[in-house]
């Protein structure tokens, strides 16, 4: 399966690509105040209600703010990882819709694969060697298809969205569609019609970076 360019980033000081860091200069206004940095409001959230919030959202640069953010001296609220990920989400929708050159440098990406590429952190980036979840990465494609005006347009495609946002790393993409037409072919996943099913993934992967494969053909379309 041929996969799209792939645009990785990770300084605020690169050139075009350093808006998509959380470290990048554009002040975002959410939750009734104004936010230096994404990163200022994504690390303030771990103490969300407590008087560590404001102290945070004042930090004077994003490197301190996230130094205050991972000081576990501080009492991380007990919903954290359940919640971090669509904390994230609201701080960069907000940064992209809030500021019109970088939406534009956003959705410029067309469907290149987007990777935070640093070796210190497998959550947000890519681990460095690509085994990392990018959740940054696949955050800001999930912006950008909002931007774009993409909306699923069935149950299914809904599905199969959320499934190829939700648990692929860069080097896991390839491995979930496998085992999506696996289970396809064993009947584990129901669906009206296999011209329907063909016509919702194909749209999906191609708004994903993907082109159509016969590799991706269901049980009647089999050589």
């Amino acid at each position: 399966m041929e996969k799209a360019q792939t645009i990785k980033f990770y300084s605020n000081k690169e050139k075009p690509y350093g808006c998509f860091s959380n470290f990048s200069a554009h002040p975002i206004l959410l939750d009734d105040k104004t936010w230096p940095t994404t990163e200022h409001y994504f690390q303030a959230k771990k103490f969300s209600g407590t008087p560590h919030e404001e102290e945070l959202r004042k930090a004077k640069t994003p490197g301190v703010v996230a130094s205050m953010g991972r000081d576990r001296k501080r009492p991380l609220r007990s919903d954290w990882e359940s919640t971090k990920d669509e904390i994230m989400l609201a701080a960069c929708r907000a940064k992209f819709t809030q500021h019109h050159d970088i939406k534009k440098i956003l959705l410029d990406t067309g469907d290149c694969y987007l990777v935070e590429h640093t070796k210190n952190d497998s959550y947000w980036g890519d681990g460095g060697d690509g085994s990392g979840k990018n959740r940054l990465g696949i955050t800001l494609m999930k912006i950008r298809d909002e931007l774009k005006g993409y909306k699923p347009e069935t149950d299914l495609e809904k599905d199969l969205h959320e499934l190829l946002y939700t648990n692929c790393s860069l080097k896991d993409m390839h491995k979930t569609l496998s085992k999506l037409t696996s289970s396809l072919e064993k009947n584990i996943i129901s669906f009206d019609s296999e011209d329907e099913l063909y016509t919702v993934a194909s749209k999906l992967l191609r708004n994903l970076g993907f082109e159509e494969t016969k590799k991706l053909c269901w049980r009647n379309n089999s050589p």
